[in-house]
Parts: structure tokens; C-alpha cells; sequence
């Protein structure tokens, strides 16, 4: 399956199921309720899509996790998100769910995080914010 907005909406929808992180897909969306997640597509490769069998796209996306400051343990919170495993954990969440629920042609990976602890204002409300780049690899069968 290497249609972009499906794999997107399914990415988005697999972390927050699986986290419980409000996670976004769509470009222009609030990261509300919070924590949120906001999903950023930077770069697609279409590996071999012109010499063999199959077409094959490489989709990497950025993760931007966010959680409120209002209280001390903002960072603990972030944290749960970023963490190699735990309830909350986005490498845990893909470790399992690694086709997104789209099949064997998909696999999701999380490449690690780029960003740590940047703060952003929005509407006001300071906020502290961390980065994941993830990987996505389509393959589907030529025609």
C-alpha cells in the first residue's frame, strides 16, 4: 500500500490508539487535546519504482510530541512517549504494530528522536515539545 493520505491517516491513527496520544495528520491541525501529536511528512524516495516488480516508497515523517508545562512533570510526560518501551512509548506502539493495520507491504519504523525538549507557545501557554523521525516503507505489486 503506497498511498500517501492512507498510510498517513493510518500512521496517525495506529500511534494514537496505541499511545494515547492525540495524534494528528493533517498539516494545519491543533495539537489538542494534550499531550498531542502533530505528524509531518519531510521526504518520499520511490526506491526502485521504475526498474522491477514492485514499487517501492519510503515515506519519513516527523513526530512532533507535545505537552503542556503547567506542571513539574512535564518532562516525565514527555518522556513516556519517547521511552524505547512502556504503555505510552511511539517506538513500542510501531514495534508492534509495524504494517499500521494496512498488511505485510507496509512496515513502520521509528528511527529515533532528532529534537529534545524544545518549548513552544501556543495560544498563549508554554508548552515543551520533542521530535521523532519515522520511517515508513511501502511496497506494492505492479500492475
Amino acid at each position: 500500500m503506497s498511498n500517501l493520505r492512507i498510510v498517513r491517516e493510518a500512521l496517525a491513527a495506529t500511534l494514537t490508539e496505541q499511545t494515547g496520544l492525540t495524534v494528528h495528520g493533517r498539516l494545519g491541525s491543533a495539537p489538542a487535546p494534550l499531550p498531542g501529536g502533530l505528524l509531518k511528512l519531510d521526504k518520499v524516495d520511490y526506491l526502485g519504482s521504475f526498474r522491477g516488480a514492485s514499487t517501492k516508497v519510503e515515506y519519513l515523517f516527523h513526530l512532533w510530541v507535545i505537552v503542556g508545562m503547567a506542571t513539574e512533570w512535564a518532562q516525565d510526560q514527555l518522556d513516556e512517549y519517547l521511552s524505547a518501551e512502556g504503555q505510552n512509548s511511539v517506538r513500542r506502539a510501531l514495534f508492534q504494530c509495524a504494517d499500521l493495520g494496512l498488511g505485510s507491504s507496509v512496515q513502520a519504523i521509528v528511527d529515533g528522536v532528532i529534537d529534545y525538549g524544545g518549548q513552544l507557545e501556543l495560544v498563549g501557554i508554554d508548552h515543551l515539545a520533542a521530535q521523532l523521525q519515522i520511517t515508513v516503507h511501502a511496497q506494492e505489486a505492479k500492475e
